[in-house]
């Protein structure tokens, strides 16, 4: 999981299953695991700031190096940017982030525009745009 951490405060209590005892997450991964919550299927989930000793300098050092081959490895990986923008189309960003990608792919070594016509031109697609990267994970 990577994600905006948001405030540092820890104030949440969080349990986990098999776990003793009991963590203290700041509100934004407690936020990110209700989101993820499954009521009927178990979830492993990977989030840094569990999985890693955040008082311990050398650790963290440690598992940060390793932080590329975990997400290599991983079989999916969620990004998360904060809470939903009720006014944020994010999958017609996506969706055009993801054209753009495969036209950038497809056009490798070729010189010339590489921007696809997807709808730039459309004001609500540009201000979405706008508004995603104005999210504190940017």
């Amino acid at each position: 999981m990577s994600y905006f951490w948001g405030a540092l405060d820890r104030s949440h209590v969080v349990s986990i299953k098999d776990h003793a005892g009991q963590l203290i997450v700041t509100a934004n991964v407690d936020l990110i695991l209700s989101y993820l919550r499954k009521s009927t299927k178990v979830r492993k989930l990977w989030i840094d700031v569990l999985c890693i000793d955040q008082e311990d300098a050398v650790e963290k050092a440690v598992q940060v190096q390793k932080l590329d081959e975990i997400y290599r490895e991983a079989a999916k990986v969620h990004v998360w940017l904060g809470a939903a923008v009720p006014t944020l189309n994010m999958e017609a960003v996506f969706t055009y982030l993801r054209q753009l990608a495969m036209m950038d792919e497809a056009c490798d070594g070729v010189q010339g525009p590489r921007s696809p016509n997807l709808g730039l031109h459309n004001f609500l697609l540009v201000k979405d745009i706008h508004l995603m990267l104005s999210l504190p994970w940017f």
